[in-house]
């Protein structure tokens, strides 16, 4: 460690000598001794002393800065007599003025004005600080130098002195600073205490000094002699003088200390350096692929103007909280590219709760777009219960999934069991719900190993065994699983359940929720199920006709029929509320949404005209019609802004419900459009026809964007889909399930909640078919 230590030496009256010789002493047993003076030209100049207390000093080095001497012609090296019985070196430079002493005072005398504006500026800067300013930065013009003497021999050096006084100036002007970044008010205390420091540190280095060195021996008088004659040490200041410490900082008033907080947190957050003296450049390094910033990751460019204005780099310049949030507003594809461009912003796009905030933003329905209260397959969200999800992972794998979609390339699944055709269906996150016109609903597994797991009918409708084993024709590329028939075999059989009430007929339509289930037959009733354990709350007698189409929310259930009705029942009691007349011709399709507080109710007949009810006055609001002929299937979209229509004119109708206006068209299909789904959360018409084609448009825009036509042998009565599948029903006596995740990993991540009483249901199928496979 560099020690040390300065006294001036006193007259014979006690007085300390004034501008006229310094004592300087060296440790040399410590550090090599420092480059000798100028002793070449007689005018050598060392310029006045810069304000040694702008900012606390780091070490004892920062406060040895040089007082104000002119050397003469010749420097005699004396020994002082304190220390000579120690081992430091104390050197008596003494000096003496040139004779033109006015002229070197009045060029002084400028020097320490510059120092003096220089000190101001600093005080200026503070006083923003403690008022709460970020831009403290001084506007301080370069100083004004001496202009140089006549004579030729001291231009030279005149010129080197405005050189070494602008640089101590702007030395200064850096050190204000810092001044102005750090807390704004110092105590009497804290200064009491550097003081204390300072001393002790001067202490510590004449000690040393007097220590031998580690061969053993101390340096003798001559050479500490020859080496003081090199060794020009800069003097500490007096800090016993108060005088000496500018005065910076003005009297503390009311809330002083958070203005100080606040200049605290500019200093470590909003550091700005001056960048007419200084720039960092970026320096980029190379290590697997990946480029690396210096510790300031800044970098000066030049603007349009000319001018360097330096850049910095968000992610280190700005707290972790704030650039966690701002990535949380990119998509997935922009937090991909971050990771690739430093690794400090690759350790940030990396954080889980950065993934999170992105994918939920992205993939959870709009504040306008509020989920409907019978919720079709999942919402891919994963589960809402589990902690530390992957969602770096879960975003990965919805991208792969859309871009199946995009692609056009689902896997097809099979399921087989129906004896005739398949008229309704219905789905959630873990099974299917089918219901036919072999008078049968059956209940299957939506994941692997897509098996059926309950089959509802009464004892006359028990499946026997085919008598013709010819399979059905499957997609040629895209199946995956088609299984034979299990009907007449004791599986088959041990599935079978006849429930304390049953349908008669067809099974036209059907719809669940996590308490009931509501299935509508030709037999002119609807039955309201428990969908726990499969068995019958409920009948519902009223409709003269078959009933075509079931809806439901938390206070009512609907249903429409071919008698051209629509009743409102009760859910709580089953009692029938209202029977809606209106329409001229069967009612094929009902939907029902609550649209901020109302509910409304929208409608779908063959007389060619949809409808929209309030159910809260019992009646009909408005109507929408189409070209010439009959409806077959309608849609209300989750807001309720627009209403979707499909039948005999083989295109879908778009209509706002304000204006009743058909304001799109969707076109592809050449027969009936017999099913209509509208998933609002993906922005997906689903449509299902008599030429066995299912077809896929944008909402917005009404483009195609996939067509899949013979994946069955016959018509598609229903079509349903979520984010990932579409699930969709044949004349064919068959249920056709379309995945797009089949080949993406961790697709099962994005799995939700399994639906309530589901597993009792799957527990009691498995245990129906293993004992009755052990029996046999």
């Amino acid at each position: 460690m560099v020690t040390h230590s300065i006294r001036r030496p006193k007259t014979s009256s006690g007085l300390p000598i004034q501008n006229d010789s310094t004592i300087y002493t060296h440790n040399l047993f410590t550090q090599p001794p420092p480059p000798p003076p100028q002793q070449h030209h007689p005018q050598a100049h060392f310029g006045p002393s810069l304000p040694f207390s702008l900012a606390r000093p780091k070490s004892t080095h920062d406060l040895c800065r040089p007082l104000p001497l002119a050397p003469s012609d010749s420097l005699e090296p004396k020994i002082h007599k304190h220390h000579r019985s120690s081992a430091s070196l104390t050197l008596t430079l003494a000096t003496h003025w040139p004779r033109d002493r006015a002229k070197e005072d009045e060029k002084r005398g400028s020097i320490r004005k510059e120092v003096d504006s220089v000190r101001s500026a600093a005080a200026a800067m503070v006083r923003k600080a403690l008022q709460g300013s970020r831009d403290m930065r001084p506007v301080i013009p370069p100083p004004s130098l001496p202009s140089p003497v006549s004579s030729s021999t001291s231009s030279d050096l005149d010129s080197a002195r405005a050189s070494s006084a602008f640089s101590r100036a702007r030395d200064a002007v850096r050190e204000a600073n810092r001044v102005a970044n750090s807390t704004a008010a110092h105590s009497r205390t804290d200064r009491a205490m550097t003081r204390f420091n300072l001393r002790n540190s001067f202490r510590r280095g004449r000690d040393a000094a007097s220590r031998p060195t580690r061969s053993g021996k101390t340096n003798s008088r001559a050479e500490n002699v020859a080496a003081g004659q090199r060794a020009q040490p800069q003097p500490p200041p007096n800090m016993d003088d108060p005088s000496q410490f500018p005065q910076l900082y003005p009297p503390r008033g009311p809330g002083s200390a958070a203005r100080a907080s606040a200049a605290e947190h500019n200093k470590s957050q909003l550091r700005r350096q001056d960048t007419a003296t200084s720039s960092t450049m970026y320096q980029y390094y190379e290590d697997q692929d990946e480029m690396m910033l210096d510790h300031d990751s800044a970098v000066e460019v030049c603007s349009l103007d000319g001018e360097p204005r330096k850049k910095h780099d968000p992610v280190t310049y700005l707290p972790h909280e704030i650039t966690s949030l701002i990535m949380s507003y990119l998509d997935d594809t922009s937090l991909v590219h971050c990771k690739r461009v430093t690794k400090a912003w690759k350790d940030l796009a990396s954080v889980n709760a950065v993934w999170r905030a992105s994918f939920l933003g992205r993939y959870t329905r709009k504040p306008g777009n509020t989920l409907p209260f019978i919720n079709m397959g999942g919402q891919g969200l994963g589960l809402e219960s589990q902690k530390g999800q992957q969602w770096e992972r879960m975003a990965k794998a919805r991208r792969g999934i859309e871009a199946n979609w995009a692609a056009k390339q689902p896997k097809a699944v099979y399921y087989t069991g129906h004896t005739d055709s398949v008229y309704c269906c219905q789905f959630d996150e873990d099974k299917i719900i089918t219901g036919s016109r072999d008078r049968t609903v059956r209940v299957w597994e939506l994941n692997p190993p897509y098996r059926c797991l309950k089959v509802l009918g009464g004892p006359a409708v028990r499946p026997a065994l085919p008598t013709n084993d010819s399979a059905l024709d499957t997609h040629p590329t895209a199946t995956v699983h088609s299984p034979p028939t299990i009907n007449g075999t004791p599986t088959g059989n041990a599935l079978f359940h006849t429930p304390s009430d049953y349908h008669s007929a067809s099974i036209l339509c059907l719809q669940f929720d996590s308490e009931i289930m509501v299935t509508g037959s030709s037999d002119n009733t609807c039955i309201i199920w428990d969908i726990k354990t499969y068995e019958p709350i409920k009948r519902l007698h009223r409709h003269t006709a078959g009933v075509l189409d079931v809806c439901f929310d938390e206070k009512f259930i609907i249903s429409c029929s071919k008698d051209t009705s629509i009743c409102v029942w009760s859910r709580e009691t089953g009692d029938l509320v209202k029977q809606l007349m209106g329409h001229k011709g069967p009612v094929n399709a009902v939907q029902l949404r609550n649209v901020g507080s109302k509910k409304l109710l929208v409608s779908a007949s063959g007389d060619g005209l949809s409808k929209l009810w309030d159910l809260e006055l019992l009646k009909e609001v408005k109507y929408f019609e189409s070209k010439d002929r009959g409806l077959a299937a309608v849609e209300f979209s989750d807001d309720g802004r627009y209403v979707l229509a499909g039948g005999n004119d083989q295109v879908i109708y778009k209509y706002d419900v304000k204006t009743a206006e058909c304001i799109l068209l969707y076109k592809g299909h050449t027969n009936l459009v017999r099913s209509l789904f509208l998933d609002s959360a993906n922005g997906r018409v689903l449509s299902g026809s008599y030429d066995q084609g299912i077809r896929v448009f944008d909402f917005e825009t009404g483009e195609e964007m996939g067509c899949y036509e013979n994946w069955t042998t016959s018509w598609i009565l229903a079509a349903k889909s979520d984010y990932r599948r579409i699930v969709a029903t044949s004349q064919d006596g068959r249920a056709l399930m379309m995945d797009f995740g089949y080949t993406v990993p961790d697709a099962e991540l994005l799995k939700g909640e399994p639906a309530k009483g589901l597993m009792s249901c799957t527990d009691e199928a498995l245990m129906e078919v293993c004992t009755h496979t052990t029996s046999q």
